[in-house]
Formats: structure tokens, sequence, C-alpha cells
């Protein structure tokens, strides 16, 4: 009698453990790759993927909805939806579904708190929310002018999101045809500003990268490159010639 009872007792834990295995290969987790908030700066490409990682596949999709800052409603996102496109991916091992929503050039409008979703799974892991900040640039095209001691390009970020609560804080790093500068004979920098001096010449002219760097979790940075241009008289009368030139062709 103390037989069967230990055997019943064995093999109700063994049915126990098998259970619990295979809720576990059953718990499969939606997770978006990109480090949240996902900055971005506006007229650049935004790219979220999203993966469904997990051991045992029950069906379904992945989907993106954005959450709407008037009433909180989720609305969902699908190609053509605003200028975004919805990719399947080939997935990877230990990955059952991965799904990438982009847009070719970002808005301001498309700040905002982003969800992925699978369709078919009830956990709790079943979805993942991100913020996506848009950044916009303040600042824009100087000219050189004739014997100019110094010039400014102005680089400042105006943050954009459906969040309140982002920490902002980041540090600039300028450069230009891929060389970093640095704080010299040559130029004088900070968060917000580049100085060409000693004077500034025809050979300054360029485009100039103003690269801001926010510290993420677990001391990771997150990097975002926006850009501004120091043109020289030529090249700054082009616009004008381009509009001249077409209305001499409407004369004729």
């Amino acid at each position: 009698m103390k037989s069967k009872m230990e055997n019943k007792k064995r093999n109700m834990l063994y049915i126990l453990i098998l259970n619990t295995l295979l809720i576990s290969l059953n718990n499969a987790k939606v997770i978006i790759l990109q480090p949240d908030p996902v900055r971005v700066f506006e007229g650049s490409v935004l790219e979220l993927v999203c993966t469904y990682n997990g051991t045992n596949f029950p069906g379904g999709n992945l989907t993106f909805s954005k959450l709407r800052s008037s009433d909180g409603v989720l609305e969902e996102i699908q190609t053509g939806t605003n200028g975004f496109e919805i990719h399947k991916a080939a997935a990877l091992p230990n990955t059952l579904l991965k799904t990438i929503l982009r847009k070719e050039k970002v808005e301001i409008s498309d700040g905002g708190v982003y969800k992925c979703e699978h369709t078919k799974d009830t956990t709790q892991d079943k979805s993942i929310q991100s913020t996506v900040q848009v950044i916009e640039v303040l600042g824009g095209n100087e000219t050189l002018q004739d014997k100019a001691k110094s010039v400014i390009l102005s680089c400042k970020p105006n943050f954009h999101s459906g969040a309140t609560n982002l920490n902002n804080d980041y540090r600039m790093i300028w450069s230009k045809n891929n060389t970093v500068l640095d704080n010299a004979a040559k130029y004088k920098m900070n968060d917000t500003h580049l100085e060409i001096i000693n004077p500034a010449r025809n050979v300054d002219t360029g485009v100039y990268n103003c690269i801001f760097v926010f510290k993420g979790a677990g001391n990771t940075e997150n990097r975002v490159k926006g850009s501004v241009s120091l043109l020289n008289k030529l090249e700054a009368l082009w616009p004008f010639l381009g509009i001249l030139a077409e209305r001499i062709k409407i004369l004729l």
C-alpha cells in the first residue's frame, strides 16, 4: 500500500516537472532590438526591429501600433500608413519571428510611443513598448564671408516625443570628412556651437557633422548624427541662379 502511494506521488511530481518545463518552453518573449528610447534626427531613417524569441511557435504574427497622444488609443500601423513599411525578415536560431517597421524620412509627428505585439501569445511577454524621439536640428548652413576672422556653426537639438520623462543629457562630438575635430588652434567648440577660427578659409567649407552622444542603460551610448554646412559665396548663390535660369527659360 505504501509503495503504491509513493509511486503515485512520484508520478505526480514527474507530471508537475513536465508541465513546468512545457510552460517555460511556451513562454516566448517579444523584444525590440533598439535601445529605449530610440533617438533619430528629422529626415533620417527610422527603423524598429521586433523579434519573438523562444522555442515553441504558437503561430500568429507581430504587429506594430502607435499610441495616439490625444487620447491614448493604440492605432495599428500597416504598410503605407503615413509612409511606413513593414517587412518580415528571416528569423535566426531561437527567433521565431522577426518584423521590421521602417520609414525612410522620419517627421516630427512620428515621435511617440510604439508597441510591438504578438497576435496569439497570451502571456505577459506578448508585447513591448518603445519611445521614439525625433530630434530637430536648430541651426543651418552658413556662408563664408570675405576676410572672415571666424565662422560659427550652430547645431542645437530640439527634442520631440510623446514621453516627458526622458533624460536628454548629451555630449557633442564635431567631425568633418569622418575626422573628429578637437578644441585646438583651428576650432573652438561646445555642446551647441563650432567656431572655425585662425581665420576661416575656403578650405574650411563643406559639411560638418554634429554627433549627439546620449548615455544609455549599463553605460551604453546612443549616437545620433546631424549635419550643417559651411558654403562659399558661389555655392550659396546656386539656388538663386537655378531660379533665375528657370525664369529665363519661361521668358524665352
